[in-house]
């Protein structure tokens, strides 16, 4: 019933990502940077993203994520794990930039390398979630340079703890499930990145 839950949860996430429309020439040639502090049953961690520019269809844009966390070993120790993921997935907006909250589904795959955890030393998953990102500007000539989001969404993957605990309690998966997320912004214009060519080249 959970593999079925997450599986729904990403495929909902990845169809919200083919519905945004009506966005701002701003919102196209956008680029981030965020950091982001992770939280999962039994891991807390922190990482960074990139969020790519928006197609020229306009409906959806890709991010890249990797994160540094750590796994409690024990309920009666402070010892911990640490491993570390990556994400790649698809973001579709569904509200315009006038409202000051920006709502978006993500969904996508999850790789996870932890050798202290598990005899397997890569592990591949998939997660969807959903995201608000608060924009800090109403000012329409420029996007703002910070906004910071919040994004709930489940993970799934093969990666099951073989590692560091007790035989009965080796059944749980390394950052599966429930995750909640909060995080900042920091905006560039594309434009500003790449080299203009001059009208008369």
């Amino acid at each position: 019933m959970r593999n079925f839950v997450l599986v729904l949860l990403a495929v909902c996430s990845s169809a919200l990502a083919f519905s945004g429309n009506n966005l701002y020439d701003l919102e196209k040639k956008r680029i981030g940077l965020a950091f982001e502090i992770t939280k999962y049953p039994h891991s807390f961690g922190y990482g960074g993203k990139l969020n790519a520019p928006f197609f020229d269809f306009e409906r959806m844009r890709t991010t890249f994520k990797v994160h540094h966390l750590q796994f409690k070993n024990s309920e009666y120790s402070s010892e911990t794990s640490s491993f570390q993921s990556a994400e790649v997935g698809t973001v579709g907006i569904v509200s315009q930039l006038d409202s000051p909250f920006r709502f978006y589904g993500e969904g996508g795959l999850s790789f996870l390398i932890a050798p202290d955890l598990t005899t397997t030393p890569f592990n591949v998953g998939g997660y969807g979630l959903f995201g608000c990102e608060v924009i800090t500007s109403s000012d329409e000539r420029e996007f703002p340079p910070i906004t910071y989001f919040i994004e709930m969404g489940a993970h799934g993957n093969t990666g099951k703890i073989e590692k560091k605990l007790p035989k009965q309690d080796r059944q749980f998966q390394i950052a599966s499930g429930l995750s909640i997320k909060l995080g900042v912004n920091f905006n560039f214009s594309w434009d500003k990145i790449t080299p203009q060519k001059s009208p008369n080249s």
